[in-house]
């Protein structure tokens, strides 16, 4: 369901952490401090000094947001 839209909207299968923050309401600072508590349920990939984070990962992620909120 997220996946279709969001490949859609960024035609690519990573995201920034400015992206991700847009699609799920967080800071980039409170992003950024739950990975470095290992608390962050999405899943990253690191290209040199940038993390990615995986599409794949951020629509299982609101996928289950979804669930719970039912």
């Amino acid at each position: 369901m997220y996946f279709s839209t969001l490949y859609k909207k960024y035609n690519k299968v990573g995201l920034t952490i400015i992206e991700v923050s847009q699609e799920i309401g967080l800071s980039v600072r409170t992003i950024r401090r739950l990975i470095a508590e290992d608390d962050f349920p999405v899943g990253t990939i690191s290209r040199g000094k940038k993390t990615m984070f995986l599409l794949k990962s951020l629509c299982e992620y609101l996928e289950a947001l979804d669930e719970l909120a039912a």
